[in-house]
């Protein structure tokens, strides 16, 4: 999995943040160590979209939920099962 970084300056200040996680042929992307790498840009409360590539031209958004493993309280992974391995990238922000 590769990640990115993106960040957005507004007028008013508002900075908007968000990673993009790619996968390639898997069942469940998921993001791991989710409290220790991103939860203090993120918080407990992260939204989390999952997008499947279908060729370079098209894309399409799942429409399931994410599921969350908690540790202690706080999420310590994220992820999507989808049935049948995949390829595409995961949106946190």
């Amino acid at each position: 999995m590769t990640k990115k970084i993106e960040t957005r300056s507004y007028p008013a200040k508002i900075e908007l943040a968000k990673t993009i996680i790619e996968f390639s042929n898997e069942a469940t992307p998921a993001i791991s160590n989710y409290n220790r790498d991103y939860a203090a840009t993120y918080g407990q409360y992260p939204d989390v979209r999952c997008y499947i590539t279908v060729d370079k031209n098209s894309r399409y958004q799942l429409q399931q939920m994410p599921q969350f493993t908690l540790v202690d309280g706080l999420i310590g992974t994220i992820y999507f099962d989808m049935g049948g391995a995949e390829s595409g990238f995961l949106v946190l922000s």
